[in-house]
Formats: structure tokens, sequence, C-alpha cells
């Protein structure tokens, strides 16, 4: 999609500075994507302890793999 944005000179400045690769619109990609990835994570992150039982069963998981590593290593 195009369009149109003001931009304040010093953000754009420093967004280049850690960009020193990219052009202006690349380096405005590469930032909503950095944004949106962070907001997932954050999203993510919330939902720690909400759901235990999946917690359980990786433990059980790992028991189970580190057990059967054990057995075929004897």
């Amino acid at each position: 999609m195009r369009t149109t944005i003001t931009i304040d000179d010093a953000q754009l400045k420093e967004l280049m500075a850690g960009e020193p690769d990219a052009s202006v619109p690349e380096a405005i990609r590469r930032a909503i994507e950095e944004k949106v990835r962070r907001r997932k994570v954050a999203d993510f992150m919330g939902l720690a302890g909400k759901y235990p039982h999946l917690h359980t069963e990786a433990e059980r998981a790992n028991k189970l793999s580190v057990a059967d590593a054990k057995r075929t290593h004897r």
C-alpha cells in the first residue's frame, strides 16, 4: 500500500543510524515489522500461566525423551 506520512526528522535520522544499509522505505518497513513482532511476543507472553496443562504436557514429553535417550545410550 502506498501512503504519505509525516515523520519527525530526528526520529528518522535515529532510525536510519540503526539501518545504515537500508533505504528509507526499507528502514520503515523493518521498523514496522519489528513493532508487530514485539507486540506478538508480548501477547504470547501474556498467555503465561493461563494454560497450565500445556506446561505439564511439555514436562511429561521432556521426561519421556530423556528416559528414551538414557535407554538408548546404555
